[in-house]
């Protein structure tokens, strides 16, 4: 089946068509479980983030390949696996999701800045290097959304459970895949290298991933090492003595402002400084991370309307 056809009717709401129709009726909802079955690569992981019974993905799911006419996961008693036909669909389908779900986040920052509400607190935790380089570039405009809400943000590298640490939230990157929380997926990201213009020198550019072995390189503790990055483009490990290692990502990147080395960045921590000019990327080698970014709540806080604001002003404003 051609793919344009996947995604044909998306915002429609009608149930699906009768095989023979030339057009799809796919309710949005069905893809949104759709893409959180094949993040998760499990039904019953997909059931409790959205919220539902594992009986009603699992349902969703049948129809779905149904209305398509094609199989989407391979069902296997370890787990399932994406088709080569689920593989493209999701391919094809996220990215209109996370588009819906920016303009969505628009029109309710629209909509928050028209509540009287009586002033809140909103506390978040996330780690250090998502406070500085994500959230606090952009506090005037969380203030500006958000004019009756006081934030306040705690760090600690540690995921803690916001319920028992007093948060109403955590920003989070990972897996996903911690217990006993309501974990949504908000965006993933690439891994690519950083560093200040002044360490390349104008007049001899970079050709590749492994000519980064012969500048000074800075390791942090992030999902992927220089290691395991540079064997992705077939390059040599980096010579023994020449990096600098640190702790955080954050600090990393400042070692990379700086001029002391080359560092693995991350595309969302590093997009201030890089659209500024304090960084740039020496060669465009890129990578996915196999982390994403995640909103943790207590499960009992799915429905509060100001987490959902937050997540909205998040995805519009961040995740975008």
């Amino acid at each position: 089946m051609d793919k344009k056809r996947y995604l044909r009717g998306l915002s429609q709401s009608t149930a699906y068509s009768d095989a023979g129709r030339d057009t799809l009726h796919i309710p949005l909802e069905a893809v949104r479980i759709f893409e959180a079955a094949a993040r998760h690569l499990g039904f019953s992981a997909a059931a409790e983030e959205l919220g539902v019974t594992q009986s009603a993905v699992s349902q969703r799911m049948r129809r779905l390949e149904t209305a398509l006419g094609v199989a989407l996961f391979r069902r296997l008693p370890q787990g399932l696996r994406l088709t080569e036909a689920g593989q493209s669909y999701l391919l094809d389908v996220r990215p209109a999701l996370q588009r819906l779900r920016a303009a969505s986040g628009r029109a309710a920052i629209q909509g928050a800045r028209r509540l009287g509400a009586a002033e809140r607190v909103l506390a978040i935790g996330t780690t250090s290097s998502i406070a500085l380089l994500c959230l606090a570039p952009r506090l005037a405009g969380f203030r500006e959304a958000f004019p009756d809400v006081v934030l306040s943000i705690k760090t600690n590298m540690a995921l803690v459970d916001p319920a028992e640490a007093g948060l109403d939230c955590c920003l989070r990157y990972g897996a996903g895949d911690w217990p006993g929380v309501a974990v949504e997926h908000l965006a993933g990201e690439e891994l690519f290298p950083i560093c200040a213009p002044k360490l390349i020198p104008a007049d001899s550019p970079l050709l590749g991933a492994a000519d980064l072995c012969a500048l000074p390189l800075v390791h942090d503790l992030g999902p992927v090492t220089w290691v395991e990055w540079l064997a992705e483009f077939g390059a040599s490990p980096p010579r023994q003595g020449e990096a600098l290692a640190v702790t955080d990502s954050a600090l990393a990147q400042r070692a990379a402002v700086e001029g002391i080395g080359v560092a693995l960045g991350r595309s969302r921590l590093a997009y201030w400084a890089l659209k500024e000019g304090r960084l740039i990327r020496p060669v465009r080698d890129a990578i996915p991370s196999p982390f994403s970014y995640f909103l943790v709540r207590p499960k009992d806080r799915r429905n509060d309307p100001l987490i959902h604001r937050f997540r909205d002003w998040l995805l519009a404003e961040i995740f975008v």
